[in-house]
């Protein structure tokens, strides 16, 4: 089985979507962080929280943008 990446501490997305506090989360055995998604972001709401598998997926597949940089 192939070894998967430490995501924790990423600052971007694949597309370049800023990302912040990105740390892994054994109990629900994802990613959680906080990203500046231009979709949901907006002047009231400036970071909306994000989770991603422990290959780095988005668990939101419609946003594969969202995915996590590969090494």
């Amino acid at each position: 089985m192939a070894k998967t990446r430490d995501f924790t501490g990423d600052t971007r997305t694949v597309t370049g979507i800023p990302l912040k506090n990105v740390k892994w989360n054994s109990v629900a055995n994802l990613y959680l962080g906080m990203a500046q998604d231009p979709q949901w972001t907006g002047p009231s709401r400036s970071w909306v929280t994000a989770s991603w598998t422990k290959n780095g997926k988005c668990v939101n597949r419609n946003r594969p943008d969202m995915d996590l940089k590969e090494p």
